[in-house]
């Protein structure tokens, strides 16, 4: 697929938060925000979309966008 082609083994930086750099290992079409789920230091589950949130007050307007894998 060429978006892969494109972007996996390429650096991001991130817009929010820190300004990290990320090297992109993989994507994700079949999840998007509100499919992807990860887990808290307090234990709780959460999707992307609502750390997002949460975390930064920013809202996914792109809900079917896909996922960038980064290591």
């Amino acid at each position: 697929m060429k978006a892969r082609e494109e972007i996996v083994n390429q650096s991001v930086i991130t817009c929010y938060g820190s300004r990290k750099t990320y090297i992109v290992k993989d994507i994700q079409f079949e999840n998007g925000p509100l499919q992807s789920f990860f887990k808290l230091k307090d234990g709780e589950k959460i999707s992307v979309a609502k750390y997002f949130l949460k975390q930064y007050k920013l809202k996914v307007t792109d809900k079917r966008q896909p996922m960038l894998v980064i290591r």
